[in-house]
């Protein structure tokens, strides 16, 4: 299983997940792999959910050692309409593996001030404040 934030389509392994196939559960191990034993042929649900992600719904029809690749993507914010002389708050969160594991998360708020055509755009000049965590995880020795 792999999670993709936004439109950012580098996948990173998401481990530790849980993840339903109907109304049974695993969790994806260290490699992001899960699997589940017994399951009959035939049409099966496979459901996750997790904050900060949207919802993952795949109905998948089962036949001997099926297996499924699994992406996740990270909520996006609706920041339409904008406004000028307007105030814009939001929230993100990533997590990703490789040597050092970790997750950055934080707030951002955006200022608008004016709006100016350009073609068959509109320009905006924005003021943006981040507050920003970046949290990193490695093995004790």
């Amino acid at each position: 299983m792999f999670d993709v934030l936004n439109t950012d389509y580098s996948p990173v392994l998401k481990k530790w997940i849980k993840i339903y196939l109907d109304k049974d559960s695993t969790i994806s191990g260290d490699d992001g792999k899960f699997i589940f034993n017994h399951i009959t042929k035939g049409n099966h649900s496979i459901t996750i959910t997790l904050p900060n992600y949207e919802p993952f719904v795949k109905d998948i029809d089962v036949a001997n050692d099926t297996s499924v690749v699994i992406y996740i993507y990270g909520i996006k914010d609706n920041y339409f309409p904008i406004q000028a002389s307007s105030q814009k708050k939001f929230k993100y969160f990533s997590s990703y593996g490789g040597g050092y594991p970790g997750k950055d998360s934080g707030a951002a708020t955006w200022l608008l001030s004016t709006a100016k055509q350009a073609g068959n755009s509109i320009v905006y000049e924005v003021n943006e404040k981040i507050i920003f965590i970046h949290k990193t995880f490695s093995a004790l020795f």
